[in-house]
């Protein structure tokens, strides 16, 4: 039997947990390759991907890359030939290894789900039905006045 106190066990396991707590929190979100995105190429990615860890895709404010956006489900679209996407200010898009995806503002913490929202809207233009697709990505800083 151990000669010491049950306060005791109970004091070194709690200073453990907060140790623990706080070593976490000042690593900031999880670790990994990072990849300047706009400037890469598939042997980089291929790398990234290969260690098997979260991939964080830096963007730079300024950085231009085709994106293709598709609606799948109850409804099917893609763009053709592919739009443009241009980053406003830096950010990652964080990829962890079962394909979630997260986003972070500052690089190094991660961003709730509500960081990324989305609206559908409904209207006849010309007497011709249309639906146009908004999202955004960001803090509601960087939402555009008119829209807040």
């Amino acid at each position: 039997m151990s000669n010491s106190s049950p306060h005791l066990k109970r004091s070194s396991f709690l200073s453990v947990g907060v140790s623990l707590v706080a070593l976490l929190s000042a690593c900031g979100g999880p670790q990994g390759p990072h990849v300047r995105f706009a400037r890469t190429n598939a042997a980089e990615i291929a790398a990234a991907r290969a260690t098997g860890d979260v991939i964080w895709y830096d963007f730079a404010q300024g950085d231009e890359v085709p994106l293709a956006l598709g609606v799948l489900g109850v409804m099917e679209a893609v763009t053709e030939p592919p739009i443009r996407m241009v980053a406003k200010r830096e950010f990652s898009i964080v990829v962890f290894p079962d394909g979630h995806t997260m986003f972070s503002f500052d690089g190094q913490s991660l961003e709730p789900p509500t960081a990324a929202r989305w609206a559908i809207g409904l209207e006849a233009e010309n007497n011709q039905p249309g639906a146009t697709i908004v999202m955004f990505v960001g803090h509601e800083s960087d939402m555009p006045a008119a829209t807040r």
